[in-house]
């Protein structure tokens, strides 16, 4: 039981991360294509 607790968790913090990694992930090949155009 206690493992399940721990992967939901994980997975919570996972998906914390995502999201604020996202938007610069999303960001630098838009930068990155206007500096080529």
């Amino acid at each position: 039981i206690l493992k399940c607790i721990y992967v939901v968790i994980g997975g919570e913090i996972a998906n914390f991360v995502a999201y604020i990694f996202a938007p610069a992930v999303l960001v630098t090949p838009l930068g990155a294509l206007s500096i080529i155009v």
